[in-house]
């Protein structure tokens, strides 16, 4: 069921890739469909342990082999010109073979090395590498191996995000008229569903980051890419302040916030450019204002009974969370929902508590001439 949930998002996204659940020993047999004879070569993330093994397998197509770190090495555009095909097994190789075939041509076979679709659901290379943003073919093949992944607890709190995201979307939508995003309905259910084992985590990761692929930036996701590392700690902070609005909040009327000291707070918090996070804020005249607080009202009960399922889904998810050996302790997750409006153009349950009142005060002089110059540029 979750590999028909993906593979579908993929046909939606347009994306040429087609995912298959087998052992890695398969790998051969996937790539002669992509490659029936020819050379290829075989990229690895430092501290795979079976590089040798799948080397072996893919004898007769003489491998070239080679181990990579967090950056694309310009040595990999110097492989001889008969290689035609790359099997990528872990996030930055994936992201390499498919930096490589687009400059080079050839196919794409991924082999995820976690339940996660880092480096395959990207449509260009992300800010981590040297080339940040250049447009990246698809991959053409996947090969999930629940076997081969480790860090299951960080890919969880990834994919946790969709609730979250799923809430957002709606919320907009309620307020701003504007068409919810089905996708991460389909990315909660998905996670609610299957991510008790690795491979369903890995479908519902995957469709989490293709429906972040087509779409505005969200708060949470935003915060968590901010903050790096394991996503739980900040999704079960934000899980518990998105519960307590949509079930408690009281807007204050005639409210109007300090939109220009948060996205500097916001900027210095995320290392994002103030120009940038202002360009999320849209300031409600008066008469919106009025309208927001009456929506809300009239979705009173609605949102009431939200916030009592999402603080369920939050709790289910910390002791699944546990049960892969996660570990939740508290850092900079609560500073980050203090700026996380400004980090997305959605009225999200962040930009709601901006507008009605219900976050924290900018520090003082957070908007001060001085600083907004230096901010902007």
């Amino acid at each position: 069921m979750c590999v028909a949930m993906l593979q579908n998002a993929l046909r939606t996204a347009g994306r040429q890739t087609h995912v298959r659940f087998a052992p890695v020993s398969a790998a051969a047999e996937e790539l002669k469909k992509l490659l029936p004879y020819g050379r290829a070569a075989v990229f690895a993330d430092a501290g795979f342990l079976h590089l040798a093994a799948v080397r072996a397998q893919l004898a007769e197509y003489r491998p070239v082999c080679a181990v990579l770190g967090e950056e694309i090495p310009a040595g990999l555009l110097a492989l001889p010109d008969e290689v035609r095909a790359v099997v990528a097994l872990g996030k930055n190789s994936i992201f390499a073979a498919r930096f490589f075939a687009t400059l080079r041509g050839g196919a794409v076979l991924a082999v995820p090395l976690a339940p996660s679709a880092e480096g395959i659901a990207e449509r260009a290379l992300p800010r981590k590498f040297f080339r940040a943003g250049y447009p990246l073919r698809d991959a053409d093949a996947v090969l999930v191996d629940g076997s081969l992944f480790s860090g299951v607890p960080a890919a969880f709190g990834f994919a946790a995000l969709s609730l979250l995201c799923a809430e957002d979307c709606a919320l907009d939508a309620l307020f701003s008229g504007r068409e919810e995003d089905p996708a991460f309905v389909r990315a909660a259910e998905a996670f609610a569903a299957f991510a008790e084992e690795p491979q369903g985590l890995f479908c519902a990761d995957a469709l989490l980051r293709l429906a972040l692929d087509l779409a505005p930036p969200l708060p949470a996701a935003e915060a968590a890419a901010c903050l790096g590392g394991d996503a739980f700690p900040l999704f079960a902070c934000f899980a518990a302040r998105y519960a307590r609005f949509l079930e408690y909040a009281q807007p204050r009327a005639s409210y109007v916030a300090d939109y220009v000291g948060r996205a500097l707070c916001a900027a210095e918090r995320t290392g994002r450019a103030a120009v940038e996070l202002l360009r999320n804020i849209r300031v409600p005249n008066e008469e919106e204002c009025a309208r927001r607080i009456r929506v809300f009202a009239e979705a009173r009960e609605k949102l009431r009974v939200r916030g009592q399922l999402l603080r369920a889904a939050a709790g289910k998810a910390a002791r699944r969370y546990a049960a892969f050996g996660g570990k939740t302790e508290e850092g900079e997750e609560a500073a980050l929902y203090e700026c996380a409006a400004e980090l997305s153009p959605l009225l999200s349950v962040p930009a709601l508590e901006r507008e009605f009142g219900l976050l924290g005060d900018v520090p003082r002089g957070a908007a001060s001439a001085a600083r907004m110059r230096a901010a902007c540029g």
